[in-house]
């Protein structure tokens, strides 16, 4: 049900996998489709936050690693 009373949250669900799972293009058009579609939407932080996460922790994986000095 897209248009049910749960829509926002089952694609907030969607677009959270699909940036776990490395789908981060598919993701974003999702996430696109999901501001036009809900422009008010209260989820749209949350949205964005996964991938500004998703940008920093390919940036963790391609930089080499520092191991910080221990005390």
């Amino acid at each position: 049900f897209p248009r049910g009373a749960l829509g926002e949250e089952s694609e907030v669900i969607a677009i959270t996998a699909l940036v776990s799972s490395g789908h981060t293009a598919t993701a974003h058009a999702r996430a696109e489709r999901f501001f036009a579609t809900f422009p008010g939407s209260a989820h749209r932080r949350r949205i964005e936050a996964l991938f500004v996460g998703e940008k920093n922790q390919r940036a963790n994986q391609n930089s080499p690693g520092v191991v910080p000095p221990t005390p």
